[in-house]
């Protein structure tokens, strides 16, 4: 028999400047606990926020609930790394929207068939 050859749990997320040269790379993990894990900040998130309405939000309580949400997903100081790139949470949120979807799209072409094609041959 072939060896199977250990998959990584990481999903690289890697941000270009204009020239094409990487300045910042987040990993996403795809593990049993982190995914745990990012399923309880996201509860107590929603428990924490679930009673501002949209006119009581500002620009510091939306930063706030975002760099949580992009801290549990790609570690802590995530947020700041990419606030830092472009001080802009508009910018940012697009950012979190980009990856989210690149993530969906990677977890979903994952399938039996992929990874025996990938690892069996």
């Amino acid at each position: 028999m072939k060896p199977i050859l250990l998959k990584s749990n990481k999903i690289e997320i890697p941000f270009q400047d204009s020239e094409g040269k990487t300045v910042l790379t987040l990993w996403f993990d795809k593990g049993d606990k982190p995914m745990a894990k990012i399923n309880e900040q996201f509860k107590k998130m929603e428990d924490n926020y679930k009673d501002l309405k949209d006119e009581d939000v500002t620009i510091e309580d939306a930063k706030k609930v975002l760099a949580e949400a992009t801290d549990a997903l790609f570690g802590s100081g995530s947020f700041d790394k990419i606030y830092e790139l472009n001080p802009s949470l508009y910018v940012v949120i697009e950012y979190i929207y980009q990856i989210s979807i690149g993530i969906k799209e990677e977890l979903e072409s994952e399938t039996l068939n992929d990874v025996q094609n990938k690892y069996l041959k």
